[in-house]
């Protein structure tokens, strides 16, 4: 992620690490169950990195697959934002469904300009409804947020299963409807 600010002068400094350091990534680039792999090397020349909301009222002023720059391989996904407030921004890497099993792991390459670009997983729980949306519930992971300036560096959600486990009980209680259908979760 490369972050460009357009009207500097109407900022101040404390105001744009605030915004930039919360932008979220919603993605599960590598996403390892077992043996099978779900892997976005970056290498066609489609960005599939998709914006999936928050409140920043910004400008994509650049989204594109560029070659040369990439953390392994030849290629990766570079988005250049320009922010003018708010407080997040969301960009998707969707997959294919997958088990919340022990072994899945998530992690995500990143080279940001700014501190604090966090890995977020949303989970989605097909057999349970949502009850303000009807739709299935989705319920989001944290992962590590980026620490390093301009250098790459890995993110990664840390035992996505266990941390849906701790969720467990407050979603019984949330959605007592449905608590049957959570229980196959464990």
């Amino acid at each position: 992620m490369v972050w460009r600010r357009a009207a500097a002068a109407c900022y101040k400094p404390s105001m744009i690490r605030g915004v930039c350091g919360v932008l979220g990534i919603v993605a599960a680039v590598t996403a390892a169950v077992s043996t099978a792999a779900v892997l976005e090397p970056f290498e066609t020349g489609t960005p599939s990195l998709e914006r999936d909301g928050g409140d920043v009222e910004a400008r994509v002023s650049e989204h594109a697959r560029v070659r040369g720059e990439a953390h392994r391989g030849e290629g990766c996904e570079r988005i250049t934002v320009e922010v003018d407030r708010g407080s997040s921004l969301r960009f998707r890497q969707a997959f294919g469904p997958a088990a919340v099993i022990d072994e899945l792991a998530v992690s995500l390459w990143i080279r940001s300009n700014r501190p604090g670009v966090r890995l977020l997983l949303h989970v989605e729980l097909p057999h349970t409804a949502d009850a303000a949306t009807g739709r299935p519930l989705v319920v989001t992971l944290p992962g590590d947020a980026g620490e390093s300036l301009d250098r790459w560096e890995r993110l990664t959600i840390r035992n996505p299963a266990e941390l849906l486990r701790s969720r467990l009980p407050a979603l019984r209680a949330e959605h007592a409807n449905n608590a049957e259908r959570l229980d196959a979760i464990n």
